[in-house]
């Protein structure tokens, strides 16, 4: 069985009410059997009757302290097993739902299919532009022959050198 503080001091409280009935039976009967009324010795009676305050006062606080240790306790004990409850539960996957909600996850596997179309389209616009550059080299190189022949050709019937 664990040590419970608490059950010290009562029975510490106890002790002491115990022997304060006690005096008073020894006291009752000493009166009964002698009929003499025996005074209480008022000093022992007043540090006796001090002590059993402050040991009831100790009692309180302690239980009071023990009370409110006990509460924190069952308090940490709910939200632990609060905590468990919510991050022992799965997906349909078997995936841990506290750390992937199903909406970000959804969200994600959308953004991810988004960027390999966009990167599909990329591409097909690099190769585009690939094709466009080289389209536009050829055409450049047509003109400038295109250019320098009707040069050549203009030269030749005005024979001026246009340059």
């Amino acid at each position: 069985m664990p040590f419970d503080p608490s059950s010290m001091t009562s029975y510490t409280l106890e002790a002491a009410v115990a022997l304060l009935i006690i005096k008073e039976v020894f006291v009752f009967i000493k009166w009964w059997k002698t009929g003499e009324r025996v005074e209480h010795h008022s000093n022992e009676h007043n540090i006796l009757k001090e002590k059993v305050d402050k040991t009831k006062e100790i009692v309180e606080r302690i239980s009071t302290f023990f009370d409110k240790f006990i509460t924190t306790i069952d308090d940490i004990k709910y939200q632990n097993n609060e905590m468990y409850e919510w991050h022992n539960k799965n997906d349909a996957e078997g995936v841990k739902i506290w750390y992937v909600r199903r909406s970000l996850e959804t969200a994600i596997e959308k953004l991810t299919e988004s960027i390999a179309i966009q990167t599909n389209v990329l591409k097909e616009i690099l190769q585009d532009q690939r094709e466009n550059k080289k389209d536009t080299e050829r055409l450049t190189r047509e003109f400038e022959n295109f250019s320098r022949n009707e040069l050549n050709r203009n030269r030749g019937t005005t024979g001026k050198d246009i340059e």
